[in-house]
């Protein structure tokens, strides 16, 4: 992640991913959604967000939404209203946040699911 390095296509593995596999179940075994986020030490100024998502035929696939959320000045995590941020393969989804004043960015992905009701592989 924020690496310079630019991805041929979603399903590239060659220069590494980063990955939720591991800690998408909660003790229940039922599927969470994913998150990552950014801190800064001093407040930043965001104007928008790039993201590049990963997929591949064993399980990892595009994000069904994607909610962003900031840190505003009394320390709690508030949704970026007012956006719809993109989810598509092969491209950066820009999302644009609006000059947010913030010492943290928060994005959270909901997974596909098929058909019956369990994750999509």
């Amino acid at each position: 992640m924020n690496d310079n390095i630019e991805p041929t296509s979603s399903s590239d593995l060659s220069n590494g991913t980063w990955l939720n596999w591991q800690d998408r179940y909660d003790s229940d075994g039922n599927i969470q959604n994913a998150w990552v986020a950014y801190t800064w030490d001093e407040p930043v100024i965001l104007e928008s967000t790039d993201v590049y998502y990963f997929k591949d035929g064993s399980g990892h696939k595009m994000p069904k939404s994607v909610t962003f959320e900031y840190l505003n000045e009394a320390g709690e995590w508030t949704e970026v209203t007012g956006v719809t941020p993109g989810c598509e393969e092969d491209q950066y989804n820009t999302t644009e946040l609006g000059n947010i004043r913030t010492t943290a960015l928060r994005m959270t992905m909901e997974p596909q699911y098929n058909e019956l009701g369990g994750e999509s592989d």
